[in-house]
């Protein structure tokens, strides 16, 4: 992967338009995290069912002092693919809840040394149709850990998102894909700070990812049909803005539940699920020939997410963690073999690769929300792993330097946690949670989760998309935010 030189990303962050904040901006000043106490029979957090107003199926809660057996007897069709915003079962301290495209540094031709014998007939180069190469995926970091984030928040107004689980940038920073809950396809685009639908599917489609392409020609986006029980992959085209159905790629009688490309970028793997029993799937794809080279193995849990980092002899892996009734931990190593996790952990529903590709980070929902870590092949679960209280989903930003760790509502603010590079004491893991969350513009109640984070490439600025879905919450947010002492977009 190339590395971006200070020079060129300070050119490129002047070259793009400021990450402006809107009229409901807020700053919130951070704090350490209180060290809350470790109780691993704290109710779980369980994940989402499909994107039914009724009451969400359960998943059962795993304490990290044992984990399950196997699968159980009765499980849920298909696993789940979100946060479930249902009551909790019992009482708790709070509720349940790539790449920048580098401008060119000098003309694409340098002037002639002397002058031309006749004048050209057409100019001697054409001007630019589309990117002119892979940008970085993860820019220069500044040596040493960053200083905490000083974050800001700005809501963009938006009447017709439920539930987003979603939300993906193109490479350039220009504009990011945001996922309703089921059917529509929204773009956010960066200059105007507006949010427009620009495709639909069918009412019967739950989304669950999207991610773009390293060249940022395509956009992978997966979902699973609730009424034909199977799993569809869409095509997002960048140059004409148009959304097709991979036909010949659905997967009958099973979810799809993650994609993501190796570090360098040159391999993609496909997560896909079943149940009764539960089986975990992983497939190479390309967006042109589709899945191939699938591996698969029966897991204790339904499994949910996957992400790139190292096996013991610093070659690619694929993490999966599995946290449907019960818990799974395991990875797809250089040789191909599925490796399980052996030491006790709790429900593990998320991850994220720091996108250097050497380690990647996952949240235990069902244990107050402690920090795993995968890295060289070996799964780090320790009792002591540091606490995120209410948090489940985490996503690096491009730098590698930081991380968000998001969670839902609780005593007014909308949950979400620092981490910093290789900073795993519990007091380096900072509140930052945004402000107010209660109150208008957000409105927010109990129910409502935040989904997924998207970091925009190059900068230390994002979106945040989440909400509810339930007989009594029907909410959706879009939400900028900004780290006001990081790396700035300008």
């Amino acid at each position: 992967m190339r590395r971006l030189v200070p020079a060129l990303v300070a050119i490129a962050c002047a070259l793009l338009s400021a990450c402006a904040e809107g009229p409901n901006a807020q700053t919130f000043v951070p704090g350490p995290t209180e060290d809350a106490s470790d109780d691993p029979t704290d109710d779980a957090k369980p994940p989402d069912a499909a994107p039914d107003v009724a009451s969400d199926t359960k998943a059962d809660a795993l304490p990290e002092a044992s984990a399950d057996a196997g699968p159980d007897v009765a499980s849920d069709a298909a696993p789940d693919s979100h946060p479930d915003v249902a009551a909790e079962v019992g009482t708790d301290a709070f509720p349940d809840s790539p790449p920048d495209v580098s401008p060119d540094v000098s003309p694409d031709v340098s002037p002639d040394v002397s002058p031309d014998v006749s004048p050209d007939v057409s100019p001697d180069v054409s001007p630019d149709v589309g990117i002119d190469a892979v940008v970085d995926v993860a820019p220069d970091v500044p040596p040493g850990p960053v200083d905490p984030g000083v974050y800001s928040f700005a809501i963009v107004p938006t009447y017709n998102l439920l539930n987003p689980p979603a939300v993906a940038w193109h490479p350039s920073g220009d504009y990011a894909l945001v996922l309703n809950n089921a059917n529509q396809v929204f773009r956010f685009d960066r200059v105007s700070k507006t949010l427009s639908q620009v495709a639909t599917t069918a009412s019967t489609l739950a989304w669950r990812t999207v991610v773009f392409t390293p060249d940022g020609s395509k956009a992978v986006l997966l979902g699973n049909d609730t009424t034909a029980k199977e799993g569809r992959i869409y095509l997002w085209d960048h140059a004409t803005s148009l959304l097709a159905d991979m036909a010949t790629e659905h997967f009958a009688g099973g979810t799809y539940e993650s994609i993501a490309w190796s570090a360098n970028g040159s391999v993609a793997r496909v997560l896909g699920a079943k149940a009764n029993p539960y089986i975990a799937y992983l497939w190479q794809f390309d967006v042109t020939a589709g899945r191939s080279d699938v591996k698969a193995t029966n897991s204790a849990a339904g499994c949910q997410d996957m992400a790139w980092a190292t096996d013991q002899f610093d070659q690619p892996a694929v993490a999966v963690v599995c946290g449907v009734n019960g818990v799974d931990l395991m990875h797809l190593n250089g040789g191909g073999q599925f490796v399980k996790n052996t030491a006790n952990a709790g429900n593990t529903s998320r991850i994220s690769a720091r996108p250097q590709g050497d380690y990647a980070l996952a949240i235990c929902w069902s244990c107050n929300s402690k920090i795993y870590r995968f890295e060289q092949g070996a799964w780090q679960v320790p009792y002591s792993s540091p606490l995120v209280q209410g948090g489940y989903q985490i996503g690096f930003s491009t730098s590698g330097a930081r991380a968000l760790v998001l969670g839902g509502t609780f005593n007014t603010k909308g949950q979400l946690y620092e981490y910093r590079h290789d900073l795993m004491a519990q007091s380096e893991i900072y509140d930052v949670s945004i402000p107010n969350f209660t109150s208008a513009p957000y409105n927010a109640d109990t129910a409502v989760e935040l989904n997924d984070v998207g970091w925009r490439p190059g900068c230390d600025s994002g979106l945040i998309v989440g909400g509810s879905n339930t007989m009594s919450s029907q909410k959706g947010y879009l939400i900028q935010f900004s780290v006001d002492n990081g790396i700035q977009c300008n």
